[in-house]
């Protein structure tokens, strides 16, 4: 069975709003129909207005729950990101929903994203990407805060257009990836715990760069750590200071994205 959860939220209130986080999401939707082997009926596709906290809790229900050995899911998160400050005084990421308030019950908490994902079976091959501010936390535990308020993460804006060519010369070699001991998922975040994600008139740049390295000619074959360091090498050339993180489960991220390529080899020498 697959199934995919695609979320883009631009309709912020106030000076909050995005621009291309929709757009992100239809382009990933229109990826997985054509060249993944999804059907309609096994994409979500939770937008703007839709997608309050109740709506995307009940649809990483549908996404995460039941699944059983030989399922696929893939998860895209397009909007802000936030730290928040608990009562105790620790600090945790969280996604932030379009009526995300700053209060633990308008929030998706990297607490209930990494509970989310321990529950999934072995023999499931899932992949998330967060293409929002702090996301390369989203893994982490909670820890003490630094001085200052919370922030909310804006997605910087930068209007010229992106170069999709990936056919640069040597990928970089020392790229500044961690792994998390976290069953049966990986996670490829936009940027570190410490950075804000960035978009263009063509949209969020880990999503952009996320699809212009999976349609390279071996962009379904290659590895998580492969595509990642691609994408890291996309940002690069583009004058983006993101690094993006690749965060989960060992064995899983040294197979493909969500195991898109069911079946082919895979190679690990880009």
């Amino acid at each position: 069975m697959n199934r995919a959860l695609l979320i883009g939220i631009n309709a912020y209130p106030g000076d909050a709003a995005l621009r291309k986080c929709v757009s992100d999401a239809m382009a990933a939707r229109t990826f997985l129909l054509l060249r993944a082997g999804f059907k309609v009926p096994d994409v979500w596709l939770l937008t703007d207005a839709d997608a309050t906290t109740e709506a995307v809790n009940r649809a990483l229900d549908w996404l995460l729950h039941n699944l059983v050995e030989g399922d696929r899911w893939f998860l895209l998160w397009s909007g802000h990101g936030a730290v928040m400050t608990h009562e105790d005084g620790a600090t945790e990421e969280c996604l932030c929903p379009v009526d995300f308030d700053w209060s633990a019950m308008r929030a998706i908490l990297a607490t209930s994203l990494r509970e989310r994902f321990a529950r999934i079976p072995g023999g499931v091959a899932g992949t998330a990407v967060l293409d929002s501010c702090y996301s390369g936390g989203m893994l982490s535990p909670r820890r003490k805060a630094p001085a200052g308020s919370p922030v909310l993460g804006y997605r910087k804006a930068k209007t010229y257009p992106l170069d999709a060519s990936l056919n640069r010369g040597n990928i970089l070699p020392d790229l500044a990836m961690k792994t998390v001991a976290q069953p049966h998922a990986a996670v490829i975040s936009g940027c570190r715990a410490d950075q804000v994600s960035e978009e263009t008139s063509a949209g969020g740049v880990c999503t952009n760069a996320l699809l212009a390295a999976l349609a390279g000619a071996d962009g379904l074959q290659v590895s998580h750590r492969t595509l990642v360091n691609r994408m890291q090498f996309y940002a690069d050339c583009n004058g983006f200071n993101q690094v993006p993180q690749l965060l989960g489960y060992e064995e899983l991220l040294n197979r493909p994205l969500a195991d898109l390529s069911a079946g082919m080899s895979i190679r690990e020498d880009a």
